[in-house]
């Protein structure tokens, strides 16, 4: 073996009068003795003068007033940031009222065992309490705690929670954050049995990466989903949604139910009126409800993998689509309408859609021709959709003629 290569000294007078004093000392080795005691005090201080056990700091505070009153303001913004609830009271030093409300805040929810979990969130109201967990034990004395609480957000993620929460129960809840567990029914168990109407809150729901295979009827729809933006049941094991799923969501925005085993999405998906991403792809869906011409505000459309053989002809309805992916389906033909998405203002055409990107390859695509789409790019998109208008005005022709002949006839 190598011999093992000591670090060189230090160049250091200091280092040179332990040597000189101390020959048994190794060149490489460290003292942890301070040198007054290797040496006698006289000697070192001949040695190494004044400075013996002390340096000027050179990079010490020397800041004004005002710049005081800067850093007093810099850590006062920090309580709107989500961080626990002892990091935020040693930065609000100036706010005595305020600090005296975390700690006590903290101290309530440390009987209840989330008090190593509490986080700050700014809400519309100020500054609210909310919950974040991750990699953590979570039991079910905890998980019925939390509805004698008041909480704008719960994020318990890579925890193997088992059970899901009691959103229903919780007051004042927004947030609501449990991916990467075990969850495998939505229910609404434990629910408030008040018979008072509640006020719900809930803007976002995200609960991918678990093995949900059952989403109770009832729950997440009617008043409780009213002011929700954005819900993501992806990764996992969903095979059916109930009739009544997203009813009541008029606000919802943004809707993620890919990598599932879903065969059909319900037409109460189709009331969202609001939506503007809709991600169902890597399911096993073979059709999609024909009003889906209703989600007039729709921008991204994501259905690979999947089992379609056709679209809707009422998708020609949403205009506003900028993005439509149909890769891996069976699809041998586009509907006529799909060309009112098409952005090409210019005569002959006269379409006034946003299309920018269409992805169909992996299907045994008839019309338009997968060929046409060799190109790439937007330039690809409106070869490919220029040789389908021409090929639809071809096929409208030929039926106006069959049509005059019958009426002959």
């Amino acid at each position: 073996k190598r011999p093992r290569q000591r670090a060189p000294p230090l160049p250091c007078p200091l280092g040179r009068a332990r040597r000189a004093l101390h020959p048994g000392l190794r060149p490489g080795r460290q003292a942890s003795a301070a040198p007054s005691r290797l040496m006698g005090q006289g000697a070192a201080r001949a040695l190494c003068g004044r400075n013996l056990g002390f340096f000027p700091d050179v990079h010490a505070d020397t800041d004004t007033e005002e710049d005081e009153e800067d850093d007093g303001q810099d850590r006062e913004a920090d309580l709107y940031m989500p961080k626990e609830h002892r990091q935020a009271v040693q930065a609000s030093q100036g706010s005595k009222l305020q600090a005296r409300r975390f700690f006590k805040a903290v101290q309530l929810d440390a009987d209840r065992g989330w008090g190593n979990h509490m986080i700050s969130v700014k809400g519309e109201d100020g500054i609210k309490m909310g919950v974040k967990a991750s990699k953590a034990r979570i039991t079910s004395h905890m998980l019925e705690k939390l509805k004698t609480m008041s909480l704008h957000t719960v994020d318990i993620t890579h925890s193997r929670l088992k059970d899901f929460l009691p959103i229903t129960s919780i007051d004042d809840i927004t947030v609501v954050v449990v991916s990467h567990n075990r969850i495998r029914r939505v229910t609404s168990e434990g629910s408030s049995s008040s018979s008072t109407v509640k006020t719900y809150k809930l803007e976002k729901l995200i609960c991918d990466f678990n093995r949900i295979a059952y989403i109770a009827p009832g729950l997440l729809c009617g008043a409780f989903v009213q002011n929700l933006l954005a819900l993501n049941f992806a990764h996992n094991e969903i095979s059916y949604l109930p009739m009544d799923f997203g009813r009541g969501a008029a606000n919802l925005r943004y809707l993620d139910l890919g990598f599932n085993k879903l065969d059909a999405v319900p037409d109460s998906i189709m009331s969202c009126t609001r939506l503007q991403m809709l991600y169902v792809a890597h399911n096993r869906l073979t059709s999609l409800p024909s009003s889906i011409g209703d989600l007039k505000e729709l921008r991204k459309l994501f259905l690979s993998y999947n089992c379609l053989k056709e679209v809707p002809e009422t998708i020609g309805e949403c205009t506003r689509l900028e993005k439509v992916r149909l890769a891996n389906n069976k699809i041998r033909f586009l509907p006529d309408s799909f060309l009112e998405l098409w952005n090409q203002p210019e005569a002959p055409y006269f379409k006034h859609g946003r299309l920018e990107e269409l992805g169909v390859e992996h299907n045994p695509m008839v019309q338009p021709s997968l060929t046409a789409f060799e190109m790439g790019g937007l330039d690809g998109l409106n070869r490919a959709l220029r040789l389908f208008w021409e090929w639809v005005e071809e096929k409208k022709a030929a039926q106006a003629a069959q049509a005059a002949q019958a009426a002959q006839a």
